[in-house]
């Protein structure tokens, strides 16, 4: 029977399940944590935007980037999901995968995963199911046959 891998994932905590029957129970394969995806932005931002006097009016205004910082951290969390399954794809570890993840990481997920994994994807679910920590709960919130 083939090898199925569910990987139920946040933007700061992604577990990998396997089962080789279409209706059987969840096998505990990994869990990669990335804590940074939890901290606050003024955390993970190494300085205060800089500010500019100048323009219309008297005073300063703040100049920076335009980058969010957690957002960083959410895409380089699916980045380094995408590079653990894609080591585990050259190992033949699974022949199907299911994803589930909320919408938002779901895709960042989704564009992270090299061609070689994306293949593999029989299932997306745009759910966010990482709180649930009993594999016989979460069995429950996938399809009955995978």
């Amino acid at each position: 029977m083939k090898e199925t891998w569910i990987v139920v994932a946040d933007s700061a905590r992604a577990r990998f399940f396997s089962t080789d029957s279409p209706r059987g129970a969840l096998r505990d394969v990994a869990c990669l944590v990335h804590t940074e995806s939890r901290e606050h932005e003024r955390d993970l931002a190494s300085d205060k935007a800089g500010r500019m006097a100048g323009g219309h009016g008297e005073g300063a205004h703040g100049v920076g980037d335009e980058h969010h910082f957690r957002e960083i951290e959410h895409h380089r969390f699916a980045r380094k999901v995408a590079e653990f399954l894609a080591t585990a794809d050259e190992r033949a570890a699974y022949d199907r995968l299911v994803i589930c993840a909320p919408p938002r990481f779901l895709g960042a997920i989704r564009d992270a995963l090299p061609a070689s994994v994306a293949t593999h994807v029989v299932l997306e679910i745009p759910k966010d199911l990482a709180h649930v920590t009993d594999t016989g709960e979460l069995r429950t919130h996938l399809p009955e046959r995978l």
